[in-house]
This record gives structure tokens, C-alpha cells and sequence, in this order.
């Protein structure tokens, strides 16, 4: 490890003589300091976690990823073509450990970085909030400045179910029995799916939370409610009438509300404490007193949340996954650079990160099935063309860059969700130690393989 710190710590000083590092701490913290200023909120809670989390810390995230895949590309492909890379390959260290020691200089300078940029964020959260109204300062405190747990409904298993229709309609029915029996059980299973998520017009459905092992964290504390549903169809201003019960309604243990939400959002209703029942869930019961009917999602239509850590640490694990984030670009630099030269490697590394951003985008292109909108009036044939060449780009991009997909904690900060020690180290393993290691395995082969000697008169 000293060859490979000592070369860490040439990389670092070489950052701070070439002014580099001064200029982006000037630059972040400045960043950090006016953004702010200069984009207003509504006053709200919500709205000032919106701009000084979710705008200011995406965009320091930006700078820093460009920033970063700019310098890995230059530490090792300019001191190749430089011929600067000579004084370090003669001495008896690996080419691995230089490879690693140079990934090791930008990550402690990353970590600098986004120490320097959290501090000031959080420093200018705490002086904003104290400006807040009295109201807003408890919604700030008690759901946005915390770190929330979810627990999402009880999904029961529906395979009898399922196997008892299958059984009836090829009992009953000869059209049904020649059918592809796998592709028929799906869409059984689609529509019992969509049974229980759905609360019919003027009905109501009972859905249940289960909270066991929880029951300590949650006593005496207050929760909070999140629904989202997809309505069958448009509502004046999208907004529906929805009477709640939440808890057991034949005990004093209950809370009864009528609200009036938008379809197709998120909604987060306050609720006291102490709502579970014996069993140790939380009995929700929506009562759709609208013409249409209410399909809540399975994955987040209906969670309770409650609070599990305080923000400080929710936010120092946030800045962690960022930094994680921050490890791999500057593998994909340092791998670009291994082959490349600077220009076309920093060309490259950015082309990947413009890739990876995309990849949200590129997977609701595969659940649509079709990259052209529906509005397009062109030949058909056209649209069977563009499919053809552009989706299976895109399922290949979203599964090479899906481990990671997930691990997005500036949505969490800013809606005060709780990002747990599994994520931050399920999140470490598969961003540094999957991705990263893959780009590191190739870049040290390509580095150890490279002739560096004859580099000036490949140029």
C-alpha cells in the first residue's frame, strides 16, 4: 500500500500545483453559496428542500462527475503522451499500483470535494429553515429533515387463485384449453393484479401494512401516509375525493379523514402515532367516492412512513452513494485514458455518463415497448425500423448500467426517506466494486500491455 499511497499523493499534489483543485473548490462552494439566491421557493418546506437538496446538490453532482472524468483522463493519458508516465514505469512498482494509486489521488479528492460542498449545503439548510414560517419549520423538522422509513402494503400471494381460474375457464371452455396455456396464465395474472390494486367507483377496498418489527421504532412517534394512484379517467383539475380510515375502525384506535388528492402523483398525509393493530400492521381503508375507478400501484401506491434516522446521518450516507457514483466515473476516465488519447478519451468518458443519465429515459422507452410517440402519423414501417435498430440498444444499456440504476439518493435527501447501511453498502459493491471493477480490470490490462516507450511516435 506505500507505492500506492505515495502515488495517490502525487496525484493529489499534481491537482493542487495546477491549480485544479483551488479552482473547483472555489467553484462548488460558489455554487453551493448562490444557487440558492438565485432560484426563489414558495415558501414551503418542501420547495426549499427542493432547491437546496435536489437542484444544488444535482447540479454540484454534474460538475463533479465532468470535472472528474476529465482529470482521470488526464492524469494517465496526458503523462503517456507526455512520456512523464517513463519516470514512474522504470522504478519497481507494478503498473497496477499506478493505475490504482492514481483511481486513489482522485478519490480522496472527490471526497474532499463533496465533504467541502455538503458542509456549506448543510450549513445554509439550517440558516434557511430557521427563516421558514412556524408551521413550515414543523414540517421541515418532523418529514423532510429526517431520514423516513417505507414499509409498502402486504401483497398477498395469489397463486391458488390464479390456478383456480385456469382450472375453471379449461373446465368450461375449449377456446380457452387451446390457447398458449403460459401466455393465458399471465393474463390471468395481470387481471387479478389489477383487481387488487383497483377501488372501484363508489366502493371502497381494505388494504393492510404490515409493521412487525417495527412496532419500538414507530411507538409515540407520528406517521405519515403516502398514496398514488392512476385514475381511469380524468376528474375536474384531476383532483378525487377519498375518505381514509386508517387503523382498526371498531376501536378508538383510528384515524378518519376525507381528502380530496391528484391522480397520477404522490400524496403524503400526516397521521398521529399509535395506529397499529395487535397483529402489528396498520389497516388502511379507501373509500373512492368518485365516478372512476382508483388503481393503486403495488409498488408504491399505498406506504407508511415513518421515522428511522436522524438527517445528519441520512445525509452523510447520501453524500456516500454520491462519492460512489464519483469512484466509478473516474475508473471509466482512467480505463479511457489507459488506451486512448486525451482528447478522444475525455470525448469517450463523457459520451458514457451522457449514456448513463439517459438510461432512466431509455427504460420507460422498453416499458412503452416503442421509441416514436404515439402521436407519430409517419408509415409504420417506419416505426417497425426504429424499434428494431433502437431497443435493443436500449435494453443493453439498461441492463449494463442497471445495477446502479437504483442508487439515486438526492430524491431520498430531498423527500426526507431514510437510506439505509444495506443500500449504502449493497450500493458500494455493486457501483465500485462491480462496475468499477470491471472498468479497473480493463484499463490495468490495457495499461500493463501498452508500449510506452514509442507513445511520442505513435502520435
Amino acid at each position: 500500500m506505500k507505492s500506492i499511497l505515495a502515488i495517490a499523493g502525487l496525484t493529489v499534489r499534481a491537482a493542487i500545483r495546477f491549480r485544479f483543485f483551488l479552482v473547483m473548490a472555489i467553484s462548488l462552494v460558489t455554487l453551493v453559496l448562490l444557487l440558492p439566491v438565485l432560484i426563489k421557493h414558495d415558501g414551503t418546506a418542501e420547495g426549499l428542500l427542493q432547491i437546496l437538496i435536489t437542484y444544488t446538490l444535482g447540479v454540484v453532482f454534474i460538475l463533479l462527475g465532468a470535472s472528474t472524468l476529465w482529470m482521470s483522463c488526464s492524469v494517465l493519458a496526458r503523462d503517456i503522451e507526455d512520456c512523464s508516465i517513463q519516470t514512474l514505469v522504470v522504478k519497481p512498482v507494478p503498473r497496477w499500483k499506478i493505475w490504482l494509486g492514481k483511481w486513489l489521488g482522485i478519490f480522496f479528492i472527490n471526497l474532499f470535494m463533496l465533504n467541502l460542498c455538503g458542509g456549506f449545503l448543510y450549513g445554509l439548510i439550517s440558516w434557511r429553515a430557521s427563516q421558514l414560517p412556524d408551521e413550515q419549520k414543523v414540517v421541515l423538522r418532523e418529514e423532510l429533515l429526517v431520514g423516513r422509513g417505507v414499509a409498502n402494503r402486504t401483497i398477498e400471494d395469489q397463486t391458488e387463485t390464479v390456478d383456480k381460474i385456469v382450472a375453471d375457464r379449461l373446465k368450461n371452455s375449449e377456446e380457452f384449453a387451446q390457447l398458449d396455456q403460459e401466455f393465458a396464465r399471465k393474463e390471468i395474472e395481470k387481471q387479478v393484479k389489477a383487481y387488487q390494486e383497483t377501488v372501484p367507483a363508489f366502493s371502497g377496498r381494505l388494504f393492510t401494512v404490515d409493521m412487525k418489527g417495527r412496532e419500538d421504532q414507530v411507538k409515540d412517534k407520528p406517521l405519515q401516509l403516502r398514496l398514488k394512484f392512476n385514475p381511469s379517467g380524468k376528474d375536474l383539475n384531476n383532483r378525487y375525493d377519498i375518505n381514509l380510515i386508517v387503523g382498526d375502525a371498531q376501536s378508538t384506535n383510528s384515524h378518519t379523514m376525507e381528502v380530496v388528492l391528484p391522480g397520477d402523483s404522490d400524496s403524503v398525509i400526516s397521521m398521529p402515532p399509535n395506529l397499529l393493530d395487535k397483529s402489528g400492521e396498520i389497516v388502511v381503508q379507501v373509500h373512492n367516492m368518485t365516478k372512476y375507478d382508483l388503481s393503486f400501484p403495488e409498488e408504491d401506491g399505498i406506504q407508511i412512513l415513518y421515522h428511522e434516522y436522524g438527517f445528519r446521518l441520512n445525509f452523510a450516507r447520501g453524500l456516500g452513494i454520491l462519492l460512489f457514483w464519483l469512484s466509478l466515473l473516474s475508473a471509466v476516465g482512467l480505463a479511457a485514458g489507459s488506451f486512448l488519447s486525451f482528447p478522444v478519451a475525455s470525448f469517450f468518458s463523457l459520451s458514457v455518463l451522457v449514456i448513463g443519465m439517459s438510461a432512466g429515459i431509455m427504460s420507460e422507452v422498453l416499458d412503452d415497448g416503442t421509441l416514436l410517440p404515439s402521436s407519430f402519423k409517419g408509415p409504420f414501417v417506419i416505426r417497425v425500423i426504429v424499434d428494431i435498430i433502437f431497443l435493443p440498444v436500449f435494453k443493453m444499456v439498461v441492463s449494463v448500467f442497471g445495477l446502479a440504476l437504483g442508487y439515486s439518493p438526492i430524491e431520498n435527501l430531498a423527500t426526507g426517506r431514510s437510506i439505509s447501511w444495506g443500500q449504502l453498502f449493497l450500493g458500494a459493491f455493486q457501483i465500485i466494486v462491480l462496475m468499477g471493477g470491471v472498468c479497473a480490470a480493463f484499463g490495468i490490462s490495457v495499461f500493463t500491455r501498452r508500449e510506452l516507450a514509442t507513445a511520442q511516435n505513435q502520435q
